[in-house]
């Protein structure tokens, strides 16, 4: 059975990191996204989010990283090694990224990616973002046409795919097999583009079920009420 994810940012406003390890507990999710941009992710932080997550067994943890895993000259991120500290300091199971600028011509050997995978605690994930370099579906193709034995899967963000211009029902098609996580949301453009509900028959939600895991990504109105609408959402029960 797919295991269910909330992420941080379905509070619109933060909240106190214990709370909402308890919330999101609460609702019925097994795991959580900890949003990197919604902190000052000192050590002592994260440990203690980490000695929280244990406590109500969250899992897997995910921690999510709002910057590109490649740069446009083809390396991997410079703080790649920070971020991976800081993933460990939660004992978080997988760290993710957006793609970012991935080029054949450019990008560096599978060796030096692979050297660095040896810093994350747990697997890496790529996200596609709502830019035209780490967004487009042909860039996913090239890279994992380019990747074929490193241990990296893909979150598949559903909305962000609109922001782009791309076919998301095609690119589930072409990637399905590299999608680890699915990211469920809608997108609408308000003078920038923001991340709003799907329909609760979204064939998203049938689609989710045939991956590791999945989240609705999408800030919550009043999220006592909706985190375990949503929950048991994608875990099929449909909102009640």
């Amino acid at each position: 059975m797919v295991k269910v994810i909330l992420p941080t940012l379905v509070f619109s406003t933060p909240i106190a990191v214990e709370k909402e390890i308890n919330e999101i507990k609460s609702y019925g999710a097994d795991g959580i996204e900890i949003r990197r941009e919604r902190l000052i992710p000192t050590q002592e932080l994260l440990q203690t989010m980490k000695t929280y997550i244990d406590k109500v067994d969250l899992s897997p943890v995910i921690y999510s990283v709002p910057e590109d895993l490649w740069m446009a000259d083809g390396r991997l991120n410079d703080k790649f090694a920070t971020f991976c500290r800081e993933a460990a300091w939660v004992s978080a199971s997988y760290i993710k990224f957006s793609l970012g600028n991935f080029s054949l011509e450019k990008a560096c050997s599978e060796s030096v990616l692979k050297q660095n995978l040896q810093k994350i605690p747990g697997k890496l994930l790529v996200e596609n973002n709502q830019t035209k370099e780490g967004g487009s579906l042909a860039g996913f193709v090239r890279f994992f046409k380019w990747n074929k034995t490193l241990p990296v899967s893909m979150t598949f963000d559903t909305g962000n795919w609109i922001t782009v211009k791309e076919d998301a029902e095609l690119a589930y098609e072409i990637l399905r097999e590299h999608i680890e996580y699915m990211h469920i949301k809608d997108t609408i453009w308000r003078g920038k583009y923001e991340s709003i509900p799907v329909k609760i028959d979204s064939p998203w939600f049938i689609r989710a079920a045939q991956h590791q895991m999945a989240a609705v990504e999408f800030p919550f109105s009043a999220p006592a009420d909706e985190g375990p609408k949503w929950v048991q959402c994608i875990k099929g029960s449909g909102m009640k």
